[in-house]
């Protein structure tokens, strides 16, 4: 057996709940066990670990536990290291969970060969400290183990390491943890690896961060650090001292400051321009004034592409007329017509590799050959297709393409940006080393499940905190290549869409794809910031062009329609 998760609870029922219904949730069920150790709670939560006992054993994964009393944390912790059968152990309490679903499957195929192998966490927020982020560093030096310390929610830790030094020290209520890893990795020289993954969400209750522990902790961690390194805690004084001195200074000054009369003069004034609404007027004059320069800079590089745009040669793209033709796909829509898309498709005409086709979907009940502008006339002939047909909103991007070039890979991107010059040939490049049934994308963000649902789309994280093996959903804004013949007519089912998603074709995509088992891959090399806004002024002020990114990820709507998505094919 590969791994042991083991779990210390007391009288935490709904936490401890949270816990063992993250790891009954994990889609793999193999080479892993589950152990709590109960310090004889007297509040209900051995009826849950009964009751939860039995769906461990449908699932057929190990579970064990034991409800005695204990002497502390460390106690508890150690008594699961020796019942742990596993290769290696994660220390997953009570109220903390498995980041999602997959951690168990994508932790066991990175490889579990270091003595610690560390990962990410998510730290919930608490009435003490925000939420955020805390990262393992992928090149561990001392300073991140002894003035830091690692995420231990996220830490696979060997049980052969504990068996060659020791076990945690029960004599300390809050550090032993702590104090082990700086042990190991810097004074006895244990291997360390690093995976970029989140493992594990932690609520941010524990002892350690109550504000009334403060001094405890800070004593226990002097004491452990004069036991395990002794020359280097002078070192460590030095260190902390320089920066807490750093910020004394600070301190002395602001208090100096603060008692002068000058300063009282002025809080008296600030405070009377607040009351006045002085500095609220401020803000909006430099904002304004912010983006009319703004705009200024936009409409002079278009008066520059649109001069570009004419010197352009005839007949630029070179068709097969085969299944080896890469078509681009764009639509738009409204003003966009005239004042985006021509420098967005005149972008795509500077590709380093060029496409054999870029068609353009218009609606046909509001565009045609007569009233089309001028650039979009002047680009057709260099080879832009124009096709007028049927509006579907964001979903004319790849929907006719599709049933137009259904043996072509088809590569979709927005109609209101600069691409930048490598997008086409990139894309090309990864489909043709690829499997030819995996659609891929320049930028995308991560599904994420806990406790077998997929959680709130605004919670999917961006695609640069996962790796190979997460489920992404890609972004179609920043370029996205999908090979031929890899959805089924389902995708075409406009009756559904557009009544339960009608402005979130991305997420409609991803669920075909679910639902059809096709994997999918983001590009991360690529930043993203290499394509720049046709418009910057609608990228900076969402409240006043009412964009679709404000109304479905700032306000909300993505959310609504991932959930009826889900519900409406049960999964």
């Amino acid at each position: 057996m590969k791994l042991s998760i083991i779990t210390v609870n007391r009288n935490n029922q709904d936490g401890l709940r949270r816990t063992l219904e993250s790891v009954l949730s994990q889609t793999r069920t193999t080479d892993y066990e589950q152990i709590v150790i109960d310090g004889a709670s007297d509040r209900g939560d051995v009826e849950v670990l009964k009751e939860l006992s039995g769906r461990f054993e449908e699932r057929a994964i190990p579970f064990t536990y034991v409800s005695e009393p204990d002497s502390g944390i460390y106690n508890a912790m150690n008594k699961g290291i020796r019942m742990a059968k596993g290769e290696y152990c994660l220390f997953l309490n009570s109220g903390d969970a498995l980041y999602d679903d997959r951690v168990v499957e994508d932790v066991l195929a990175f490889g579990l060969d270091a003595d610690y192998v560390c990962g990410n966490e998510w730290c919930e927020k608490s009435q003490w400290l925000g939420a955020h982020a805390f990262c393992s560093p992928e090149k561990l030096r001392a300073s991140d183990v002894i003035l830091r310390t690692l995420p231990h929610q996220a830490s696979f830790i060997k049980k052969d390491l504990f068996e060659r030094l020791h076990y945690y020290d029960e004599s300390y209520r809050a550090v032993s943890d702590y104090l082990f890893a700086m042990e190991a990795l810097v004074v006895r020289g244990a291997t360390y690896k690093h995976i970029q993954r989140y493992i594990a969400s932690c609520e941010m209750e524990g002892l350690t961060v109550q504000p009334k522990n403060v001094a405890m902790v800070n004593e226990e961690n002097r004491m452990g650090r004069e036991s395990v390194i002794p020359f280097f805690d002078e070192d460590y004084q030095e260190l902390t001292s320089s920066r807490d001195e750093r910020r004394s200074e600070h301190y002395k000054l602001m208090q100096k400051i603060g008692r002068s009369k000058w300063f009282a003069l002025f809080v008296k004034l600030r405070q009377f321009m607040i009351r006045t609404g002085w500095y609220a007027r401020t803000a909006k004059w430099k904002l304004r004034r912010y983006f009319h320069q703004l705009q200024k800079k936009d409409a002079r590089k278009k008066r520059e592409v649109a001069r570009l745009i004419q010197s352009l040669p005839k007949d630029m793209l070179k068709r097969n007329g085969d299944a080896s033709d890469v078509i681009v796909s764009l639509t738009s829509y409204g003003k966009r017509v005239t004042d985006a898309v021509p420098y967005a498709v005149y972008s795509l005409f500077q590709q380093s590799e060029l496409p054999n086709r870029i068609v353009l979907f218009l609606d046909e009940r509001k565009w045609n050959e007569g009233n089309i502008p001028s650039l979009l006339k002047r680009l057709q002939q260099s080879g832009l297709e124009i096709v007028y047909g049927e509006d579907v909103r964001s979903y004319t991007k790849l929907l006719p393409a599709l049933k137009l070039f259904p043996d072509n890979p088809i590569i979709t991107v927005d109609d209101d940006l600069y691409y930048d010059k490598e997008v086409v040939a990139l894309l090309k490049r990864e489909y043709e080393h690829s499997d030819k049934k995996t659609p891929i994308a320049l930028h995308g963000n991560i599904a994420v499940r806990r406790n077998g649902k997929y959680v709130p789309y605004s919670e999917w994280p961006d695609c640069a905190y996962g790796d190979e093996t997460c489920d992404y959903s890609l972004y179609g804004v920043h370029g996205a290549i999908y090979p031929p013949h890899i959805f089924d007519e389902e995708v075409f089912n406009k009756e559904v869409f557009l009544k339960l998603a009608p402005y979130a074709d991305d997420i409609w995509f991803w669920i075909q794809e679910k639902r059809l088992g096709i994997k999918t891959k983001v590009l991360r090399s690529f930043n993203s910031h290499r394509n720049v806004s046709v418009n910057r002024i609608e990228e900076m002020d969402f409240s006043q062009t009412g964009t679709l990114f404000f109304q479905n990820v700032v306000s909300g709507r993505n959310d609504e329609q991932l959930e009826k998505l889900l519900n409406h094919y049960q999964m």
